[in-house]
Order: C-alpha cells, then structure tokens, then sequence
C-alpha cells in the first residue's frame, strides 16, 4: 500500500466559542457559527460561567437546531480544569489560573489544547461577542 503524504484530519472547522456569563450574547454567537457550519465540522463553546448561568448556557446549543448541524459540544471550564488537574496529579496549573476576575488568559489556553487534541482543518477562536462573521468563507 503506498503511503498517502496527504495531511487527514476530522474535522473541516473546529469552531471554539469562548464565554463567561452572557447566554443572550452567546446564542446570537451560536447562531451565527451554526449558519456557516455543516456535518463535517464541530462547534465547541468553552463556558467560564458562574454556575447559575452555565445551565443556560449549555441549553443555547441543546436548543440550537439546523437542518445539517454540526457536532456540538459543551465544556464547563471548571469541570475541564478539574479533570485535568486531577490527570496530571497536579491540584494547581498555573497556565488555568486567574490572575484577574476577567482575565481570559486561561480560557485562550484551554481552547488552544482543544485545538491541539481535535484535528481539524481549520481552527478558530471566537469570543462570544463576534457576530459578524462568515466560518465557511474564513477556512
């Protein structure tokens, strides 16, 4: 079998959506992503948000429909950042720790292990306040 020099991912886009306690702006966000996005890609939104939010939140994209959707995933920073804590053995990482109550640093480095763990060919971060934007045009 001769051996194929061509590059294979999983994914044509991996859209990764980046919130913190704004589910009216992230469903507008959602809605914009969804209409550039079809079957082959994935739309994942990584939610820094207070828990009483993080509920409406991951019902943004429970309730978000298209015709050819995307796989859609919903990750709880929290959660992600204990799992990984806890599979390194490690109680703190300082590359997940906040030096601020806005500091978005860390929610950036979760979604650029993301990017490294799902191979797509096409990523690319949004913050939850970009709406204006065209996901099949930009790959």
């Amino acid at each position: 079998m001769a051996k194929s020099t061509r590059n294979h991912f999983d994914k044509r886009i991996h859209a990764l959506v980046l919130t913190r306690n704004r589910p009216e702006t992230l469903r507008r966000c959602v809605a914009t992503a969804l209409s550039s996005l079809g079957p082959q890609d994935l739309l994942t939104v990584l939610d820094d948000s207070d828990p009483a939010i993080s509920s409406s939140n991951a019902d943004v994209l429970a309730t978000s429909s298209t015709i050819l959707a995307p796989t859609r995933v919903y990750l709880s920073t929290p959660r992600v950042c204990e799992v990984i804590a806890r599979s390194v053995y490690v109680p703190t990482l300082l590359w997940l720790s906040k030096t601020a109550p806005r500091d978005i640093a860390p929610l950036r480095n979760l979604s650029l292990l993301l990017s490294a763990a799902v191979a797509a060919e096409t990523t690319v971060l949004i913050d939850d306040d970009i709406h204006s934007f065209n996901l099949a045009a930009t790959h």
